[in-house]
C-alpha cells in the first residue's frame, strides 16, 4: 500500500473516531480467555464481602436481587496468559522537547512512519497479512464515517420537523452502533498483528473509554485494554478497564495483580466487590464454559426490542426447563410489550417485567425454583433470572418457588445469586444496548425542579426460535 493511501485512510479513520466521540479478528478471536502478565504486586484496602453486597441488594415490595455480573465467549478455551500478540516494543524514542512541540497529529504520523518502517523489516507473508488487516480497517472506518453522516442527517430531518416517522433515525442509530463495534473488531485484529497503528491505537482508546463509560467489560474491553496498557496508555479507567474486564472474562489473579498496584481513591465499589469475589467468579466462569461446550446448538432465542435498540437473549431450556417454558410464554403473550426498564444501575443489575413501571406488582402465578437442579448455569454478566419475593428483614434471603413475571439482567458477575434463583437465559449479541440503557435508580430522591427523562422501554420481544412442545410448567397459587 502506498503512503498517501495509507495517510487518506488515517484521516477517514480519524474523522470517523471524532464524530463517535461526539456521538456519544484472526489471533485474539481465538484466544478469546488468554491473558497476560499485570505488574507486581502490592496492597489493597479490605474489600466488601459479597454477603454485604448483597445486603445492598435492588428490591422492591414483591421483588428483589442482590447487585454484583459479560457472559464468556461461546466455544472458546479457559485462560493461558501470555499468549495474545500484541503490539509489544514496536515503540519509538523522541526527545520530549520535540514531542511537546507537535501537534497530536503529527505525532500520530511519526509513530505511523515508525510502524511502516519496522512492517518492511517483517517477512513478506506477514506483510501481506497487515497490508489485508490495514485495508480492512481502512474500509471499516469508511464505512463507519458513511452511516455517521447518514444518522446525523435523519435526526436533522426529524427534529427540524422535515419527518414526521422517527424509524429511519432509529435505524440509522442502531446501524451507526454495529459499525462500531465491527470497526472496534478491525482495529484489534490490525494491533495484535503486531502493526502498531497510531490511529487504530487511538480508536481502540475511544473504544474501552466508551465500555468503561457504560459498563461493558467484554473480551473485546479486555483484549483493548490489555493493548492499551502495554503501550504505556496508564489512564485509570484503561486499568480499571482491564482489571474488570480479566475477572469477567476468567483471569482472577491479572485483575487482582492490577488492584493491588491502584491508589485506595481509585478503585470504586464494583472494584471491591470484584477483588473479594474473583475466585469464585472464576470457578463458575470455567463451569460455564464446560456448560457451553456442551449446550445443544439451537437453544431458544428471544430478540428484546428496546428504545434503544435490540438485544437477543439464549434460554437454557436444559438446565431450567419450567422456567424457560414461563419466559417464551409470557413473550408470545406480549406480557413484556411496553414495560419500563424501571431500575437500571450501572455494573450492578437491570430489572424490567412489571407493568406497573416501578417494580410493585405480584404475580398471580408462581413458578418452581430450578436452581437445585443438578445441572444450573452460572450467573455472570448478562444473565438473566427471575425476581423472587424478599424474606422481610433477611437481606439477600428469598421466598421459595416465588418467580413471576419480573426478571433481571445481571451487569456484573454475581456468584451468590446461584443459591436462591434460577439463572434461565444470557444475553448473546447486543450487550452494548444492554448496558446503554438510562440509568435509573428508583430508590433516589428527586431534587426541586429536576428533570427526569422517561425509562427506556421494551417496545416488544419476538421469539426467534423455540422448541415446538414447551416443557410442561407446575404453576403454583402461593410460593413457598
Amino acid at each position: 500500500m502506498q503512503m498517501k493511501q495509507i495517510v487518506d485512510r488515517a484521516r477517514y479513520s480519524l474523522a470517523a473516531i471524532l464524530m463517535v466521540s461526539v456521538l456519544c479478528l484472526p489471533d485474539w478471536r481465538a484466544s478469546a480467555q488468554e491473558t497476560a502478565q499485570a505488574p507486581p504486586p502490592a496492597t489493597l484496602p479490605s474489600a466488601e464481602t459479597e454477603q454485604a453486597a448483597t445486603e445492598q441488594a435492588t428490591a422492591s415490595s414483591s421483588a428483589s436481587l442482590p447487585p454484583t455480573a459479560v457472559p464468556p465467549n461461546t466455544g472458546t478455551d479457559e485462560p493461558a496468559a501470555n499468549q495474545v500478540p500484541l503490539p509489544g516494543e514496536s515503540k519509538f524514542d523522541m526527545e520530549q522537547g520535540k514531542v511537546d512541540q507537535m501537534t497530536q497529529e503529527q505525532q500520530m504520523q511519526v509513530q505511523l512512519d515508525f510502524a511502516l518502517k519496522q512492517l518492511k523489516e517483517r517477512t513478506p507473508e506477514d506483510q501481506e497479512t497487515i497490508q489485508k488487516l490495514i485495508a480492512a480497517f481502512n474500509a471499516e472506518t469508511e464505512t463507519l464515517r458513511e452511516v455517521t453522516w447518514a444518522m446525523r442527517e435523519q435526526h436533522t430531518l426529524y427534529v427540524n420537523g422535515y419527518i414526521d416517522d422517527k424509524a429511519p433515525y432509529l435505524a440509522a442509530r442502531d446501524a451507526v452502533h454495529a459499525q462500531m463495534e465491527i470497526t472496534f473488531e478491525s482495529a484489534l485484529d490490525l494491533v495484535t498483528s503486531g502493526f502498531g497503528d497510531p490511529y487504530a491505537l487511538q480508536y481502540i482508546l475511544v473504544m474501552v473509554k466508551r465500555r468503561y463509560d457504560t459498563g461493558l467489560y467484554d473480551y473485546k474491553a479486555y483484549i483493548g485494554s490489555r493493548i492499551l496498557s502495554q503501550q504505556r496508555e496508564q489512564f485509570v479507567y484503561v486499568l480499571l478497564t482491564l482489571a474488570r474486564a480479566a475477572i469477567y472474562n476468567g483471569a482472577p489473579e491479572e485483575g487482582k495483580r492490577i488492584y493491588q498496584n491502584l491508589e485506595e481513591e481509585m478503585v470504586e465499589d464494583i472494584d471491591r466487590r470484584l477483588f473479594a469475589t474473583a475466585e469464585t467468579i472464576s470457578e463458575q466462569y470455567k463451569q460455564e464454559i464446560e456448560l457451553i461446550r456442551a449446550q445443544a446448538k439451537d437453544l431458544p432465542e428471544v430478540k428484546i426490542k428496546t428504545t434503544r435498540g435490540d438485544f437477543t437473549v439464549q434460554l437454557f431450556i436444559d438446565e431450567a426447563p419450567e422456567t424457560v417454558a414461563h419466559f417464551i410464554t409470557l413473550c408470545e403473550e406480549g406480557a413484556y410489550d411496553g414495560n419500563d426498564f424501571y431500575s437500571v444501575k450501572k455494573e450492578e443489575t437491570i430489572l424490567t417485567g412489571d407493568p406497573a413501571g416501578d417494580g410493585s406488582t405480584e404475580p398471580d402465578q408462581f413458578i418452581p425454583d430450578e436452581h437445585e437442579r443438578e445441572t444450573t448455569r452460572m450467573p455472570l454478566a448478562g444473565s438473566l433470572a427471575f425476581l423472587k419475593l424478599p424474606i422481610p428483614n433477611s437481606p439477600g434471603q428469598f421466598v421459595k418457588n416465588s418467580a413471576g413475571t419480573q426478571f433481571a439482567i445481571l451487569l456484573a458477575p454475581i456468584p451468590s445469586i446461584i443459591k436462591a434463583q434460577t439463572v434461565f437465559g444470557r444475553v448473546v449479541e447486543g450487550m452494548e444496548v444492554v448496558t446503554s440503557l438510562r440509568q435509573v435508580d428508583p430508590k433516589k430522591e428527586k431534587s426541586k425542579n429536576e428533570i427526569s427523562l422517561p425509562n427506556d422501554r421494551i417496545i416488544s420481544v419476538e421469539v426467534i426460535n423455540r422448541p415446538e412442545q414447551l416443557p410442561k410448567v407446575n404453576y403454583l397459587s402461593q410460593p413457598g
